[in-house]
């Protein structure tokens, strides 16, 4: 297998697991974070206290799912 190839799998994995742990357990600690408290994304998406804002979760899925549709698409093109 060549290198380029598990080094996808494994930040697949790492996105994966960083993705559940953030849906778990809201935040996460501070560090996590460039910013800290104050990093514009975590205050974007959580509230002071660690938690989801009410449409936090939703908006994450559906910018990973405009990802998804726009590299579908981007393939769809370059094959004609």
């Amino acid at each position: 297998m060549q290198v380029g190839t598990i080094l996808f799998f494994v930040v697949i994995a790492a996105g994966v697991a960083l993705m559940a742990f953030l849906f778990t357990s809201g935040a996460g600690p501070d560090w996590m974070w460039r910013g800290g408290r104050r990093d514009p994304v975590r205050n974007m998406l959580f509230r002071a206290d660690g938690s989801w804002r009410r449409y936090g979760k939703l908006g994450v899925l559906l910018f990973w799912l405009a990802i998804l549709i726009s590299v579908y698409v981007a393939k769809g093109a370059n094959a004609v």
